[in-house]
Parts: structure tokens; sequence; C-alpha cells
């Protein structure tokens, strides 16, 4: 997904600058999948930058837009929310993404052979703007991944015999870890700090992936 100073998103708002409100008023985190924030915090983060109309219009267009959802007046983001918020401003020459395709492989097969991840790849899905034959510059590279626990689909199963693995026979205390650590540790060691590769849960996103276009480069045998 891409984001421009240029594009304007609504009312003179640009989607750099929806992005970064968004980003503003419902901030990532790893133990969350969906973070929220009630509408009249919202309203105070933003008064001294917009209009109350304004207010209303965007993230009346984000609620429109899937962006956001709205329960008993308190905003969460969706997964293509999330997405949003880590949009980048950047764009790459597509002929670039083999290179990096080949290693996310690489990362992929690393990760299955080793038992230091809990996790492990079943399948690696490409779709979006990289299948496009005729565009030669692009946002990022939209990767699919679908993760499956090496010892079963319970989080919390997998959790505690990977923390059991990683603490046995060593003196290490390990503090402040939340129960998708297994998996947010797969995650980050596939992306490598890539700011080219767009990671998104397979399962969660299959209907949005499967809808256009998209290509399987690696699948679990």
């Amino acid at each position: 997904m891409k984001v421009s100073s240029k594009k304007i998103y609504i009312d003179n708002i640009s989607t750099l600058e929806a992005r970064n409100i968004l980003k503003k008023c419902i901030p990532i985190s790893n133990k969350q999948k969906y973070i929220k924030y009630r509408n009249e915090k919202v309203r105070n983060i933003l008064k001294k930058e917009l209009s109350n109309k304004s207010i209303n219009n965007l993230f009346n267009k984000f609620l429109k837009e899937n962006i956001i959802e709205c329960k008993d007046n308190i905003f969460y983001s969706t997964n293509k929310g999330l997405r949003f918020i880590c949009a980048k401003g950047r764009t790459f020459k597509k002929s670039n993404a083999s290179k990096k395709i080949k290693e996310l492989i690489e990362r992929v097969k690393k990760i299955n052979q080793d038992d230091n991840f809990a996790y492990k790849v079943k399948k690696v899905v490409l779709f979006g703007s990289v299948l496009d034959e005729n565009k030669d510059i692009i946002g990022d590279i939209d990767v699919g991944i679908d993760l499956s626990g090496k010892w079963g689909d319970n989080n919390k199963k997998t959790y505690e015999y990977y923390m059991k693995k990683s603490i046995i026979g060593t003196n290490k205390k390990i503090y402040g870890i939340d129960m998708y650590y297994p998996y947010t540790k797969c995650l980050k060691y596939l992306k490598n700090r890539s700011s080219m590769l767009s990671l998104h849960d397979y399962q969660n996103d299959k209907e949005i992936i499967e809808k256009n276009k998209f290509k399987v480069i690696f699948e679990e045998r």
C-alpha cells in the first residue's frame, strides 16, 4: 500500500496525512491485534489540527473503506487499517523484487528447519502490484504468510512449550514476553527489517488475497 503527500484522500487531507492521523490515534502494539480508542479521545487528539467536520468526514471514510470499525463508540483498527498505518511513501523498481523474494524464501526454509522458532511456514503467496505486468514501480511487495505452530495450533500450548524449550538448561530469564512472542518472532525474522516487504496473515486475509491475482511461491510438502 502506497501513501503520498500529493494524493488527496478527503477534504484536502492527503493519503500521507490521513495515514499519520490514523497512526497518531490508533497506535500499533504487538500484544493486540485490534487497538481501540474512544471517539471523544480521538477528537481531543485532533481538535488542534482539524475541524469537527473534517474529523467526521475523515473517520466516516475510514469506516466506509473498512480501515476502522466502531463498536460502542470505540474505534478499532481492522487488518486493512493496520496495513494502512504501516504504509510506506517510498517506491521501488519491480526489478529489485526478485532478490528480496529469493532471500525471503531462504528465511522461510531456515524457520521450518530450526526448532528455535515455534512456528513453521506452510505457504507463501505473492499478490498485489508486484504481479501487475503493467507496473515497473511498486510501493512494496505484498506477501501472504501462512504460519502454523510446530507443536499444534493452540497459541497457549505453543507458547508454553517454546518458553520451556528456550529456558531449560540456561540461566537466562525472559521478562515482558507475551503469549504472541513466538509468532511475532517468526514474522520479524521473515521481514528482516525490509521496507520492501509487506507481510500479511494469509488465513486472516485469504478472501482478499485470492479475490484477485495471486501466486503461490512456497508450499510445505
